[in-house]
């Protein structure tokens, strides 16, 4: 396949998400979690690819949303309390991939709103702490980008956080934002965390460097899905 000319592969892809929606309404409608799982992590494995075509970037966003509100309405909804715990992590952190995909699409169409939107919907979604931090990147960039103010969140990060994840968002945060002096202290910030002053655990000067470069996108390396 990847002879073939990229629009061919991108229809084949696209073809391919197709039938995968109905292979999903089936598994879920008969109970069975591991086909749940294996489907879903091939729709994922598509929407990677199709998501940054430009011939088929907006249908295979519109897929994206409407498998995640299968999941939600016909899964999560009406099958939680009979799921395993093993099972609702795996859906919970492939669904969770999936909002990412679409967070990031949204935030390169700088589609801010929407982009706030989406990453609520995720935070009500996915209820795994562990997995919510993957959001907060999202959730920095739509709200900095927007004028609005994110040190709450940031607040929430940093108590729920590890130290990479917390210095991460706040590099973004430094970015992101046009006031001078937010973005001075936030770096500080970073350094500090990095340094290991604010967990007791240093981290090597190379990350550090990696962590605070300005890079002239808007996600960390976390954020890119």
């Amino acid at each position: 396949v990847a002879a073939l000319d990229p629009s061919l592969v991108g229809r084949l892809q696209f073809i391919a998400l197709q039938h995968l929606q109905p292979s999903l309404v089936f598994a879920i409608k008969a109970f069975e979690n591991d086909l749940i799982i294996s489907t879903l992590e091939l729709i994922l494995l598509i929407e990677r690819q199709l998501i940054h075509l430009s011939d088929y970037s907006s249908q295979a966003f519109r897929l994206g949303n409407v498998i995640i509100d299968l999941v939600i309405n016909s899964y999560f909804s009406q099958r939680r309390s009979s799921i395993r715990q093993q099972h609702l992590s795996h859906v919970q952190k492939v669904i969770k991939d999936l909002f990412l995909i679409l967070i990031v699409h949204l935030i390169h169409q700088t589609s801010y709103d929407h982009g706030l939107k989406l990453i609520q919907k995720a935070f009500d979604v996915v209820t795994d702490p562990q997995l919510q931090k993957e959001l907060w990147p999202g959730k920095v960039v739509c709200m900095s980008k927007k004028g609005m103010n994110v040190l709450d969140g940031l607040q929430k990060l940093k108590d729920n956080s590890n130290p990479l994840l917390q210095a991460e968002v706040l590099a973004l945060f430094a970015r992101s934002t046009n006031d001078i002096k937010s973005k001075i202290s936030t770096y500080q910030q970073v350094i500090e965390i990095l340094s290991g002053g604010a967990s007791g655990h240093a981290v090597s000067n190379t990350t550090i460097a990696s962590t605070v470069k300005t890079t002239g996108g808007d996600q960390p390396k976390i954020f890119v899905a």
